[in-house]
């Protein structure tokens, strides 16, 4: 019987190649981890989003509603910690900031908000995941919109060959064939959209780098790889990387 294709999506390929021994903390071991306080910030307001931009609503929600399903979702995730107040803030101040500039978006048709997808690469990698927003120009291209909510605003050379946005054309090859897309992260916390153009050779790299991903994980390579990143992992406190070396009395 032919074996099904190995899942992995962006977020999947994205930690291992960050660091191998994270993904197998996450992903494989599943060791249970508090999520930071930023990946309830995004959810929220991504729900909040995705019911503005919603394709089936008859007319634009008022900012009021957007608000609202963003308290709602955020009050869900907040338990009762005191840090979610203030945090509270920040999200309602980016939406309000967003909903302004509602003007920016005219002229453009939303095909679809939080979009599943999947496609099978070599025929034994299934590539999953979600787009924010699809959306379709005025000149009949499509553009894949990824809304972030962090502080950090990546540069353009950050962006050239970005490996989120070049699975994203990938699966949009598969769901709108014959298209041209291009892409726009939405950095909510500047109320800046980015553009992101992506090549041929960036969807070579991609395919590329799922493909050793997937090698990696098959023959079970999940080394260390310390960095900067390790100042704000969430795995840290039980990463056997960071384990305090016990102390030894002198002789």
């Amino acid at each position: 019987m032919r074996e099904p294709p190995l899942k992995v999506s962006y977020s999947k390929v994205n930690t291992y190649q960050r660091c191998p021994l994270k993904y197998r903390l996450q992903y494989r071991d599943q060791v249970p981890v508090e999520k930071p306080i930023v990946m309830h910030l995004g959810s929220a307001v991504h729900a909040a989003l995705k019911l503005l931009h919603d394709p089936r609503n008859a007319a634009v929600p008022m900012l009021d509603a957007v608000v609202h399903e963003f308290d709602t979702q955020w009050q869900q995730l907040a338990a009762d910690r005191r840090e979610y107040e203030a945090r509270r803030d920040d999200g309602r101040a980016m939406l309000e900031s967003y909903y302004a500039r509602l003007e920016q978006w005219r002229g453009r048709a939303v095909l679809a908000v939080e979009k599943w997808f999947s496609f099978v690469l070599d025929g034994a990698i299934e590539v999953v995941g979600f787009i924010d927003r699809i959306d379709r120009l005025p000149d009949d291209r499509i553009e894949l919109v990824d809304y972030k909510t962090g502080r950090y605003l990546p540069s353009a050379h950050e962006l050239k060959g970005d490996l989120q946005f070049a699975i994203y054309a990938l699966a949009a090859q598969q769901m709108y064939p014959g298209c041209t897309a291009r892409a726009q992260l939405y950095a909510l916390q500047h109320d800046l959209g980015l553009r992101v153009d992506i090549s041929a050779d960036d969807l070579t790299h991609a395919g590329a780098t799922i493909r050793r991903t997937v090698t990696g994980i098959e023959t079970e390579s999940f080394p260390a790889r310390p960095g900067r990143q390790c100042d704000s992992c969430e795995y840290r406190p039980v990463c056997p990387y960071w384990a305090p070396v016990e102390a030894q009395a002198a002789e």
